[in-house]
């Protein structure tokens, strides 16, 4: 998420598109939403939906906006931070089931993406997702998967196998990589002390 910082500002979606073509015209590329497409200048999406389209009527998801996809051996969730996460939710809904479906012959490597991280020992944006990690966590725990990517804090941040915020070999591992493209800067403080489920963070 959060792919040109255009904040509503369509034009700049253009610009983003000018500069990024010689690249994404040759790499697939999937995204998800994160808040600058999303809330900040209230355009829910609306232009990264015309733009970058997602596959989600291929994997039965009833919003463009959260979605899956098989690559090699690596199945791939992608949800959005910015939707009701919780169990009476379309999105958690679709998550169940998509992750009950997984066939871990086919795709042993489980991957989940979404914007914010539920796992960053930053000052910036903490515990901003507390309410989405309560609702799904057991069910990725549940299901195997492997990795959670995220984004949002400009910094960048590694678990340990980790679940219910304490290490465990069981869980996944968590990366924030929010660090890159962003205009300001990197995120500080780090919270003191480190805590045990993070590896490395920079």
């Amino acid at each position: 998420g959060d792919l040109t910082y255009a904040d509503g500002w369509s034009p700049r979606w253009e610009t983003f598109g000018m500069m990024s073509e010689p690249l994404m015209s040759g790499v697939g590329t999937l995204s998800v939403v994160g808040n600058h497409e999303v809330s900040n200048g209230h355009y829910n999406g609306v232009d990264w939906m015309q733009r970058y389209p997602a596959p989600f009527r291929e994997s039965g998801s009833p919003s463009a906006m959260y979605y899956s996809y098989n690559t090699g051996l690596v199945h791939v969730l992608g949800l959005n931070s910015y939707a009701p996460m919780d169990e009476h939710s379309p999105q958690y809904s679709f998550a169940l089931q998509d992750l009950k479906n997984i066939d871990p012959v086919a795709s042993p490597w489980v991957i989940v993406i979404f914007h914010a991280p539920w796992y960053s020992s930053n000052q910036e944006h903490y515990e901003e997702t507390v309410v989405g990690q309560r609702a799904l966590e057991g069910l990725f725990y549940e299901y195997g998967v492997d990795l959670v990517l995220s984004g949002h804090v400009h910094s960048y941040e590694r678990t340990y196998p980790v679940y219910n915020s304490k290490v465990d070999w069981r869980g996944p591992i968590h990366i924030c990589i929010g660090d890159g493209g962003n205009y300001g800067g990197p995120a500080l403080p780090w919270r003191e002390p480190q805590p045990e489920w993070s590896t490395f963070r920079e």
